[in-house]
């Protein structure tokens, strides 16, 4: 979890301190961190169906 948070504050600060993010750096973050966190997801569900479960998941 400690990696999870380091990246989600790299982020943050990085996005606040760029004058051109000053009023958008939270929609910013919070589109990137969710699509990282999808995209993980579906690596994730990826693994587990291919070579856990033996079958796809998808349709």
């Amino acid at each position: 979890m400690r990696l999870y948070y380091r990246i989600w504050v790299d982020a943050i600060v990085k996005l606040r301190s760029r004058p051109e993010n000053v009023g958008m750096w939270k929609f910013f973050a919070m589109a990137f961190m969710s699509m990282s966190m999808a995209i993980n997801f579906m690596f994730i569900e990826t693994i587990i169906g291919r070579y856990i479960i033996q079958r796809s998941f998808t349709v």
